[in-house]
């Protein structure tokens, strides 16, 4: 929306000594998170580079079942049959068309794993083997597909728990077998499509998937797009293009819609803050004229209840500086002198100038004409020439609550509370760890995203600091939907930073595939006794 790093954030860099990292907030994630980026067309693929990939990752597979003193595979078994490329595919094709059942583990229902298409693609096998042959996997094939399964297995524990996504992933286990047992590429490129899906359907639970049925249109989107693939999908990659487009389109549809409503309460909050910000202007105006001049009832609650309203609205529309604003002042001070009695403002010119100026005001603020003239009128006596000091005492006390009865400008709606209060200070008051995280929150971008823990819940929720005012501290958060979750402070916030509910939430530089991968070469190497800093990159 246009919105930079706060104006503070060259002050607060140069308290903390931070400049240009955000007071020790590192890479602080702002955006719309789980929404596909078109990646470009990687160069031609060098089947040389991609098998050497492929190949160490069988290495390291290799190390790992030494380590486990599971040894290298087994002696071959002369009554063993090696299973064919086309007659695997062919397996797969028919598993790929059968529904992905849950498995009875332990008594238990659990999602379908890759071991367990594994022992399902050997028992298919044995419809295609020679009688008294025992079908076997090639090492190449078993190889691959042990790694997906832990590819598949790495992002399990890390998506967030949702049923709707493991099912969906659970049903793209066989298509991405048939892809990796063909392309080894899908082990070495980051923009392969297959593997590009995989990863938005992940990162869409991670990211999109938490508000019940707000995401049914997402979770239908999703389903259809998975089921596409378990119908078309035979050796084309073509299929996961076109799908994987189809899911951008809507989930970059999706953060459009999420930035509209997040400026809607941006802009909402600026628009609150702005309206106290002027309302307080009004009555620090009222209050130093009213001062100990103790004006008559009328008076005092016209200027502290209406008038107080149109100087507000003076203030957002022409500013403090303008002739108008000048000019509502000094009627002002013309009424609390013509309510002491000053000669100079009882004349009848007098009278009829702040009459015209009462007008003027209150029509400003939707005062209907009646109850305008009646003010009016209790003020300054009839237009036909009647003095006020005449008028009924019930009369006068009717019109005064009449006044004090009316919404004032702005409070309508359910943020009537934000224009009536200051925002309180935390209790007890922040110490000097907390204060060097208020001075750092300053410096976040707007649009930065936090986990926070609510309280009475256990687990962490991401949430989108939108906006905050360093004059009054107010903080808006939303969530992914660009909904407003809630509202606090930054020294709450900064207090919940340092109490562990609250954190940054970092932008990752790689996709949660991407880490996926690295991850599980870490944890490879380390069954080997090699350093994990040295895990291969080229996954």
């Amino acid at each position: 929306f246009g919105l930079a790093t706060p104006a503070a954030t060259r002050l607060a860099e140069a308290e903390t000594g931070d400049s240009g990292r955000y007071g020790g907030f590192a890479r602080p994630m702002t955006g719309w998170p789980g929404v596909p980026p078109t990646l470009p067309r990687e160069p031609a693929v060098n089947d040389g580079q991609d098998r050497q990939v492929f190949q160490t990752m069988r290495e390291l597979l290799s190390g790992r079942r030494e380590s486990l003193g599971l040894g290298a595979a087994p002696t071959a078994d002369p009554n063993a049959f090696p299973a064919r490329s086309d007659d695997l595919q062919s397996v797969l094709g028919v598993l790929q068309k059968k529904p992905a059942f849950p498995q009875s583990v332990g008594g238990k229902l659990v999602p379908r794993s890759i071991g367990h298409v594994k022992q399902d693609i050997l028992n298919q096998l044995r419809q295609v083997t020679p009688e008294g042959r025992i079908p076997r996997l090639q090492e190449e094939d078993a190889d691959t597909i042990d790694l997906v399964g832990l590819l598949f297995d790495n992002l399990a524990k890390q998506a967030t728990p949702n049923a709707t996504v493991s099912q969906l992933m659970t049903k793209l286990q066989v298509p991405l077998l048939r892809v990796a047992l063909r392309d080894k590429s899908f082990f070495s490129r980051r923009s392969h499509p297959a593997r590009q899906l995989l990863n938005a359907v992940a990162e869409s639970g991670l990211y999109w998937l938490d508000e019940g049925d707000e995401d049914r249109q997402l979770v239908d989107k999703m389903h259809g797009v998975v089921d596409h693939v378990l119908q078309e999908f035979q050796d084309d990659s073509g299929v996961f293009e076109q799908v994987l487009s189809d899911l951008s389109r809507h989930l970059q549809t999706q953060a459009k819609k999420s930035e509209v409503a997040e400026r809607r309460h941006v802009d909402a909050a600026r628009g609150r803050e702005k309206l106290e910000s002027a309302r307080q202007t009004a009555v620090t105006a009222i209050a130093q004229r009213v001062g100990a001049h103790k004006p008559r009832a009328l008076i005092r609650t016209l200027l502290e209840q209406a008038w107080t309203d149109v100087l507000a609205l003076t203030v957002l529309r022409q500013g403090e500086d303008s002739p108008v604003y000048r000019e509502r002042l000094a009627f002002v001070d013309d009424l609390v002198a013509f309510g002491r009695g000053a000669a100079a403002n009882t004349t009848p010119e007098r009278r009829d100038a702040m009459r015209t100026a009462l007008e003027a005001g209150l029509s400003q603020i939707g005062f209907h004409v009646e109850d305008i003239q009646a003010v009016g009128n209790r003020l300054f006596g009839a237009q036909h020439g009647s003095s006020a000091a005449n008028d009924d005492p019930a009369t006068l006390t009717e019109v005064a609550a009449q006044l004090k009865a009316r919404s004032r400008f702005g409070a309508e709606g359910d943020h009537h509370a934000h224009l009536r209060a200051q925002i309180a200070h935390v209790d007890p008051p922040l110490g000097g760890d907390e204060l060097k995280l208020l001075t750092q929150l300053k410096t976040l971008p707007f649009g930065t995203w936090f986990e926070i823990t609510m309280a009475g819940q256990n687990q962490a929720l991401r949430r989108k600091l939108s906006w905050f005012s360093t004059l009054t501290g107010r903080c808006l958060f939303v969530n992914q939907r660009g909904a407003r979750t809630h509202e606090t402070t930054l020294e709450q916030l900064a207090r919940d930073i340092h109490e562990q509910r609250a954190k940054v939430y970092e932008e990752l530089q790689e996709n949660l595939i991407d880490r996926a991968w690295n991850a599980i070469v870490r944890k490879l190497k380390s069954f080997t006794g090699q350093s994990a800093t040295d895990a291969a990159e080229a996954t």
